[in-house]
């Protein structure tokens, strides 16, 4: 049985090693400048790939220990400590990989305006109390639905963190779940006004339009393009939702709000 828990141990610490390197990998490659395709990415890839196999590798041997430390008899209580510790190796192999698969998205919907995105994601723990992934994948998903809808890849990275910042506060000041918030804020960004309701905004397409004309966003014949309807949407719920807006911030030493920003960091 000793052996066994020797075994184990090294196992243990050469995965935690290997993640390590997996997290250093990521980290290597998350620096690589936006678009580049040359041997820096391409190793920076390779990198990873190689780091998250040992890493695979290592926990199974951690794994295939635990099973046979269980098979001996009154040992409950340490294989359950040792499976809550290949558990937590597992996690932090999938958040760095989720992590990468976020940034790469960012990177691939904004270009060279990604790293305004990834300053955002990587203070959004303390200020909004979203995960630098969680913060990094809620504005790549706005800024695909923004660029998709004719805004430049400048005005989208602009507009994203704005649009999930209102989110967090949405949900702040009305008890809700920040992903319904944002769900509610995508779906009256491009027409869809009821689910809005819920946060007390609502406003009609003549609105919208009479605000784009405000603006200034229609263009030499009038028309009004869907870019521009997103913006001049986005405007009237800025007006319509200033009891809201700050609400994480101002109370974010009461207990929900403390509550998401322990869980994001």
């Amino acid at each position: 049985m000793v052996g066994i828990r020797e075994s184990i141990d090294l196992d243990i610490t050469r995965a935690l090693a290997q993640v390590k390197q997996l997290e250093q990998a990521v980290g290597r490659i998350s620096h690589v400048q936006v678009g580049a395709v040359g041997p820096g990415a391409a190793t920076g890839l390779r990198d990873i790939g190689t780091a998250a196999g040992r890493a695979s590798t290592g926990l199974e041997d951690v794994n295939r220990n635990v099973r046979g430390l269980s098979s001996l008899g009154g040992i409950f209580a340490s294989r359950a400590i040792l499976g809550s510790t290949v558990s937590g190796i597992n996690s932090a192999v999938q958040a760095a990989s989720d992590l990468n698969e976020s940034v790469s998205k960012s990177r691939a919907v904004f270009g060279d305006a990604a790293p305004a995105i990834e300053r955002f994601g990587a203070s959004a723990a303390e200020s909004i109390g979203l995960s630098k992934r969680s913060a990094i994948e809620a504005a790549g998903t706005f800024g695909n639905l923004f660029t998709a809808l004719g805004l430049t890849r400048e005005a989208a990275a602009s507009l994203s963190p704005s649009v999930v910042k209102l989110g967090v506060d949405f949900a702040s000041f009305n008890n809700l779940n920040v992903d319904d918030t944002l769900e509610k804020l995508r779906s009256g960004l491009v027409g869809e006004i009821e689910p809005l309701r819920a946060l007390g905004v609502s406003f009609t397409a003549l609105q919208v339009e009479a605000k784009a004309a405000a603006l200034g966003l229609a263009d030499a014949n009038g028309a009004i393009s869907e870019g521009a309807k997103v913006q001049a949407r986005w405007a009237l719920i800025l007006e319509q939702s200033k009891n809201a807006q700050g609400d994480f911030a101002r109370t974010s030493d009461g207990l929900a709000n403390q509550q998401r920003k322990l869980t994001a960091e």
